[in-house]
């Protein structure tokens, strides 16, 4: 006779694990860790809804749709004579009433179809290449073995050529809470071992083993089902290094179960009714211990966790080390710190600045000298150059104008040198010293009208001026030229003066030819030139003289006043760049004061705030302990309930090989 497996009070111990869920819920210092009690709620939730998702696994051709379409009675809602399937997972859980529901990705909310119609979906045949996009098939059934929140999906098979599969189930793996592995193989290979690995990291025991198709092994008697039984245990007890009595391996024939017909004795002859239990009482069981001992495990990680942190903070609280304590305490003597260094530079920064501003007039004032100097000795060269053309009024006017751009130039330049040092020290300061500025306009003294000089030979007729140049070269000449210029004399005044003072020479030599017969000729003639032209140079040079003059008179003022205008601008400048830097610092020590008072009263608050934060946490860390405390003996209940049920696979399992070895 069958053992029956032993008597579980999981409902009991599950509502204990919710009751000491919903307690830790309260516990705001718990459930303020959101990531780690997230996932202690979710899975919680998954325990209190009994929703166990187990996946139905196994190689490729192994008969796991035939299989669970035996298990639940509807072997036309899992087609498996159609070619290969498609990479669409199948998902069958419980429901009033049957319903068949399709899932695409441009419709996610789902399409019902009807069971007739499925195969259009989830085969190759009826979906090539899953052109349709669906992403999975949700079906419902009035199951009794799905009653108690059991979930199956039908996952593609391993060891396809299909690279989708791969991706799909390894995509379900994360999500399962038990698996049925079905394996047809005469001997278990690698790659079902591999992946029998995998399925086991995630739901631990939570795992029944059916050997498909005994059917086919059924031909050699109660052995060769006892021997495809025992391959399977033996290797993968092996592969799974746990004992062969923890494993429940169960040999079924889909194919006589579907041909049973409402015979009883060739339906528990397939082996579905014994897997069906196994299922029920191994898998639902140990996937529900399963969960309940994840539940606590997270749970007590979170407590765990809670109770550090909490403590770190308790300690830090009382011993006044707090982070907001802490941030308080740091930037209060960072305030203070900063205002010791600001009162102590400042009579370093002011004597800088003082002495950067003293550097920058000097050399403005050394470069505007300079400028003047040479409007000054521009001005000497052009006039020693000038004929009696020159405009001595608009020359003096240039000149003037001259001094006013070098004096506007000047404080332009002073200006923006002593910005560029103030913003320098307003960058190292980090202050705001705003911008000087200098009044760069320039009047001056207006230069007088220039009067032409009066020059008396001037005033004589062009007459006059040939007797006094023929009267100059005979004394110079001797009695022939004399003789010549007295010559030159009388043509002078029978000629018209014009054409005499357009050509002179002419004119001379004219008067030398009618007054001498003799080789004084010549020179009486370049004699008496020469005194017309040492005449105008004289007349020239007088003019330039007091030109000079009215020059320099003009310039000297206006020189005076552009360096006077520049000398009051430089200590205004450096008062006013003094005065902002004082301003400025004396702004940021208020301002700091103030703010080192306002920390000061923040500290005070923050460790008041401290203190009653601590009086909190003391009775919130003495839940958490007790919760912990009670959390710990419900995972030893738990294992206690896992231990008895892992024995029973063994010893059960030989009497059902031996039972259902007669199966053909």
């Amino acid at each position: 006779m069958t053992p029956a497996p032993p008597s579980s009070d999981f409902a009991g111990l599950v509502e204990a694990v919710l009751a000491l869920l919903d307690r830790a819920a309260a516990v705001p210092e718990l459930t303020a860790d959101g990531e780690g009690w997230e996932q202690v709620a979710r899975t919680g939730e998954r325990l209190r809804g009994r929703a166990f998702l187990i996946a139905v696994c196994g190689e490729f051709s192994s008969g796991k749709s035939t299989l669970l379409g035996a298990l639940l009675g509807r072997p036309e809602l899992f087609p498996a004579d159609v070619g290969a399937t498609t990479s669409v997972p199948t998902v069958v859980g419980w429901a009033e009433r049957e319903q068949v529901r399709v899932i695409t990705r441009e419709q996610p909310e789902g399409v019902l179809v009807g069971a007739a119609d499925l195969t259009r979906h989830v085969t190759e045949a009826g979906n090539p290449g899953n052109a349709r996009q669906v992403v999975e098939v949700r079906i419902g059934l009035p199951v009794p073995l799905l009653r108690d929140g059991v979930h199956f999906v039908d996952l593609p098979g391993i060891g396809s050529t299909n690279a989708a599969h791969a991706l799909v189930t390894n995509a379900y793996l994360e999500r399962i809470d038990a698996a049925l592995f079905v394996s047809a193989a005469q001997t278990v290979g690698e790659s079902e071992l591999a992946f029998l690995r995998r399925v086991t990291e995630r739901v631990g025991d939570a795992l029944v083993i059916a050997r498909s198709k005994a059917d086919l092994v059924a031909q050699y008697g109660e052995e060769g089902v006892a021997r495809a039984v025992a391959d399977v245990r033996a290797k993968a007890a092996e592969a799974l290094r746990t004992a062969p009595g923890d494993l429940v391996v169960v040999p079924v024939s889909a194919l006589t179960s579907l041909m049973a017909l409402g015979d009883p004795e060739e339906e528990e002859a397939s082996g579905i009714p014994s897997l069906a239990e196994s299922i029920d009482t191994a898998i639902a069981a140990r996937a529900g211990s399963l969960l309940a001992a994840a539940t606590l495990t997270g749970l007590d990680a979170a407590l765990g966790s809670a109770q550090e942190r909490l403590g770190l903070r308790l300690k830090a609280l009382t011993d006044g080390n707090s982070p907001e304590i802490m941030a308080v305490r740091e930037e209060l003597d960072d305030r203070r710190r900063h205002l010791d260094e600001v009162t102590a530079s400042e009579a370093g920064w002011t004597a800088r600045m003082r002495g950067e501003l003293e550097r920058i007039c000097t050399d403005e004032t050394m470069r505007l000298d300079s400028g003047l100097h040479g409007v000054k000795s521009r001005a000497q060269a052009a006039l020693d150059g000038a004929g009696h053309g020159l405009d001595a009024n608009a020359f003096t006017s240039t000149v003037v104008n001259q001094v006013h751009d070098h004096y506007t130039t000047a404080a332009r330049r002073l200006e923006q040198r002593a910005n560029e040092a103030l913003e320098a020290t307003a960058v190292a300061l980090d202050l705001d010293l705003g911008r000087l500025q200098v009044d760069d306009s320039f009047h001056g003294t207006r230069a007088a009208s220039f009067h032409e000089p009066v020059v008396p030979r001037r005033a004589k007729s062009d007459a006059g001026r040939a007797l006094e140049a023929g009267s100059r070269a005979a004394r110079k000449g001797g009695f022939w030229k004399a003789l010549g210029a007295g010559l030159a004399v009388g043509a002078t005044l029978l000629f018209p003066p014009a054409a005499f003072a357009a050509a002179p020479l002419l004119g001379a030599v004219a008067a030398a030819a009618a007054g001498t017969a003799a080789g004084g000729l010549a020179d009486a003639a370049f004699g008496f030139r020469g005194e017309l032209e040492e005449m105008e140079r004289a007349d020239l040079e007088t003019r330039r003289s007091r030109l000079r003059k009215h020059v320099i008179e003009a310039l000297a003022p206006n020189q005076e006043e552009a360096r006077a205008r520049l000398r009051s601008v430089v200590p205004t400048l450096q008062n006013g760049a003094l005065a902002a830097l004082r301003s400025a610092l004396a702004r940021e020590k208020n301002d700091v004061g103030a703010r080192v008072a306002q920390l000061s009263r923040d500290l005070q608050r923050t460790r008041a705030e401290a203190d009653a934060e601590a009086v909190r946490l003391r009775p919130a860390l003495t839940a958490l302990k007790a919760l912990a405390e009670d959390t710990a003996a419900l995972r030893a209940r738990v294992a206690q309930q896992r231990g008895r049920l892992r024995g029973w696979g063994e010893g059960a399992g030989g009497e059902r090989d031996g039972r259902e070895s007669t199966a053909s």
